[in-house]
């Protein structure tokens, strides 16, 4: 056998042992990674509420800007909104009023904290619906007066306090670079913290209480008198107003429903339950004006050839003057159009005409006598024909050339 077909035999049965090797005892482990968010999920932050919802036969649109406004969509459908509403006109205010009496369903998420001196707040819907978003109340502090011994045994250990709070600080420090990313992307959002949850009766039954992680500072309220119109939750973070027809539902925060919240205890229920029946939801978070930037990626193409043919007109009106000539560049200017009118005599007289006149013009005086009126007098010529028979310009004109060639002519037969 040769030398390199025991080469092949034997790495043919290296590979071969190896890979039944790999298929008796190596293993093989399916194991997911996370990869973060979507690329849709980081550009919508209620992705998950709105295939949560359209899941469950309720389908759902995004609306930028404010024009929903002047266009509200039928009763029968809901609207979520949770961007602030201080630049709410009059107008849109009173015509979403209206939609909600005629039956739409309004929920909103309570911003300006009522203002007791003037007493309103910057959300002018809030305002006119009667609900308010009111601060705790603050707790009158009592300075006790001591003196000696008291005093000094009320000053505090400045050592003991400041080791305790540096190891109060160690401990609520992350351990790790991954629980530090966790932190700092909110990763950890579900808490099972009762005294941050607040609980919804949303039926008869006992498995019909939801929790809701709202946890805000402020409590939602309304006027003394209509208290028996209005439910509100223990903790007053969600409230239920009816408007003739239709419902006002208030809370006092939208981030249950973002994507890193949704999944947290009943916060899906909850908004499944709010919207319990209804066609459709529209969603406002962004009552601005796209961007300029939004805009040219949304209509990328039209954009691209936009910019192209600006490029274009740049780059060809950069390449035209369209301003007078100034003094300077006067006499250049005239001396080139000096230099082209020279050129065209030029290329004339070589060809056609110009040329036949010049060779009838030099034969002529060649033979011409000294008198020359004596010589055209004989050939029946003025003194004028006589010029231009023998002038060095070529005629422009059919009838020009024909006369200046029998004048030649009737010259070069008269001696």
């Amino acid at each position: 056998m040769k030398g390199t077909t025991i080469f092949w035999i034997v790495f043919g049965l290296v590979l071969l042992g190896g890979a039944v090797f790999a298929w008796t005892y190596v293993e093989w482990v399916e194991e997911e990674v996370d990869r973060g968010y979507s690329l849709d999920a980081r550009r919508n932050d209620f992705l998950a509420a709105e295939r949560f919802l359209a899941k469950h036969g309720i389908e759902t649109e995004d609306v930028t800007g404010a024009t929903l406004l002047d266009d509200l969509p039928p009763a029968d459908d809901a609207l979520l909104m949770s961007a602030p509403r201080e630049a709410l006109s009059a107008r849109r205010r009173d015509a979403l009023v209206a939609w909600v009496e005629r039956g739409g369903l309004l929920m909103v998420v309570a911003h300006s904290v009522y203002d007791h001196e003037v007493e309103a707040s910057r959300d002018p819907l809030l305002d006119a619906l009667g609900v308010f978003l009111i601060a705790p109340e603050e707790e009158d502090e009592v300075d006790d007066e001591v003196d000696g011994d008291d005093a000094e045994s009320n000053v505090p250990d400045v050592e003991q306090s400041f080791e305790t709070q540096a190891e109060e600080l160690a401990e609520s420090l992350p351990g790790t670079l991954g629980e530090a990313i966790e932190q700092a992307l909110g990763l950890d959002a579900c808490r099972e913290d009762e005294d941050r949850l607040d609980t919804l009766r949303l039926g008869p039954g006992d498995d019909d209480l939801a929790r809701v992680e709202l946890d805000h500072e402020n409590e939602l309220a309304v006027y003394e008198e209509r208290l028996d119109e209005v439910w509100f939750s223990p903790k007053r973070q969600v409230m239920l107003l009816p408007v003739e027809a239709g419902q006002v539902i208030a809370v006092t925060s939208i981030a249950p429903f973002r994507n890193k919240r949704i999944h947290c205890h009943d916060h899906a229920w909850f908004l499944w339950h709010t919207f319990e029946g209804r066609p459709k939801v529209w969603m406002m978070h962004d009552p601005d004006v796209p961007s300029l930037a939004d805009l040219a990626v949304a209509n990328l193409p039209l954009t691209s050839w936009g910019g192209l043919g600006l490029i274009l007109l740049a780059c060809v009106t950069y390449s035209l003057r369209f301003d007078l000539p100034t003094r300077e560049s006067a006499a250049p200017r005239r001396e080139h159009l000096e230099h082209v009118q020279a050129s065209v005599t030029f290329h004339f007289r070589k060809g056609g005409f110009g040329a036949l006149v010049k060779r009838l013009r030099d034969d002529l005086l060649a033979r011409a006598p000294r008198d020359h009126e004596k010589w055209a007098s004989r050939a029946g010529l003025s003194r004028d024909a006589l010029a231009a028979a023998l002038s060095e310009h070529s005629p422009r004109s059919r009838r020009a050339i024909i006369e200046r060639t029998a004048w030649m002519l009737r010259l070069r037969k008269t001696k």
